[in-house]
């Protein structure tokens, strides 16, 4: 389940990777005025490389998000079909108790059998919603969090792309060297890069997601020992009823 609250980090930091590489891809020539020059055209393929990257995670993010509600769709759904077969079993063990039945005393005995059952299985049914829902609305607030987090990183990391976009144009104003550029470039891009990827890998909700499932199990367990203490007392007194 983790794999799809998993933020792709592999994407975000191919921002900062193809920056460095289309800039010094730019040039062959070791001269600032040409260099320079051309820095438009490189800067609006590097504004055009962010959007298309900053998209594809988006869409990657929303894609997370649908498969997971499908997912649990598709849980539900067969949670549904189980307690149907459970109830459906039910009807048919009393109607072959019935047949069984030759006195007022054991007919109720079956009802009160009946009765136990039903409740004793709408009580686990309300019981395990409850878990579910809550393990759920944990599960959306942590993806949510990170979610909100992330998308504060890779505006972060934008300003410091075009914080250092901006130091270009002053360096060719102030006739730098290109490799002095480039360098400069680089390791700000590199900087970018690296605080962007700590940032995101320190909000993995991981932990958070293992820490939910381990308490839900442990609920789980709980609900299910109550449950089956409920039926084991109903059967011996239907038991008792047919002695």
């Amino acid at each position: 389940m983790n794999k799809i609250y998993k933020i792709n980090i592999t994407i975000l930091s191919l921002f900062a990777l193809f920056f460095a590489t289309q800039t010094f891809a730019a040039s062959p020539f070791d001269r600032t005025s040409i260099f320079c020059s051309e820095w438009n055209e490189i800067d609006a393929k590097i504004s055009s490389k962010i959007t298309e990257r900053e998209t594809m995670f988006e869409t990657k993010k929303e894609n997370r998000m649908t498969d997971l509600g499908s997912k649990w769709t598709e849980i539900d759904a067969k949670r549904e079909a189980k307690r149907l077969e459970a109830d459906t079993v039910l009807s048919t063990q009393i109607a072959s108790l019935n047949t069984k039945a030759t006195t007022d005393a054991e007919r109720q005995a079956i009802a009160k059998y009946e009765t136990s059952v039903k409740n004793a299985l709408e009580t686990r049914r309300l019981a395990i919603d409850e878990i579910i829902q809550d393990y759920r609305s944990n599960i959306n607030i942590a993806i949510e969090n990170r979610n909100e987090i992330a998308g504060s990183a890779v505006d972060e990391f934008k300003n410091s792309v075009n914080s250092a976009i901006s130091e270009i144009s002053i360096q060719c104003e102030n006739d730098v060297s290109t490799r002095d550029i480039r360098e400069n470039l680089r390791s700000a891009m590199e900087q970018a890069r690296e605080n962007l990827k700590n940032t995101i890998k320190s909000q993995d909700p991981k932990t958070s997601i293992e820490m939910y499932e381990i308490e839900s199990a442990e609920k789980m367990k709980i609900i299910q020992e109550q449950f089956r203490n409920s039926l084991e007392l109903a059967r011996i007194e239907l038991k008792q009823a047919f002695e």
